[in-house]
């Protein structure tokens, strides 16, 4: 495929072309020496080492969780998710964070998992959305590359109305 060269006086083996781990990460190449009266031939395989070359990508740019009031302190959110193209090893491996930190939610650094800190309280409005209710953060995704990699995703959390008051005339 054009991806090595061989220099025929020395033998070094370099490379010629684009390699990219995730499309290929082991060569196998049959090298053959002759003097013309002789020919030898010997298999050589070259592995290639992994770059942390791709960022983690979030399966969503935009997350929305509607989060029921009077939950117990600490209770699920949602989950983001994100993955990383790079090979198995330490540059896929991904870790949650919040850009900012949070007084009422925490996130898993390995799951992706938000979870609320404590007991939220639905501010009753005559809109079916206020800004009251409605949380904003943003999740980082990192990966454990050298330098690290990370992206950004923007998380939306609304607090919604529970059926905890009977009707009054």
């Amino acid at each position: 495929g054009e991806k090595f060269k061989i220099d025929a006086i020395s033998g070094n083996v370099t490379v010629a072309g684009y390699l990219d781990r995730e499309q290929q990460d082991e060569y196998l190449l049959k090298i053959v020496a002759s003097d013309g009266a002789w020919r030898s031939e010997t298999p050589i395989t070259i592995t290639v080492q992994d770059q942390n070359d791709n960022a983690p990508e979030f399966e969503h740019s935009y997350y929305s969780f509607n989060f029921p009031e009077l939950q117990r302190s600490v209770a699920f959110v949602g989950q983001v998710i994100a993955t990383d193209r790079d090979k198995q090893g330490p540059n896929s491996l991904i870790s949650y964070s919040l850009q900012q930190p949070s007084d009422l939610f925490t996130i898993d650094p390995a799951t992706g998992e938000i979870l609320s800190k404590r007991t939220m309280k639905y501010k009753h409005s005559q809109l079916e959305t206020s800004p009251e209710n409605m949380y904003t953060m943003i999740v980082l995704a990192t990966d454990n590359g050298k330098p690290p990699l990370n992206s950004e995703c923007l998380v939306n959390i609304n607090i919604v109305d529970a059926n905890n008051n009977p009707p009054k005339f």
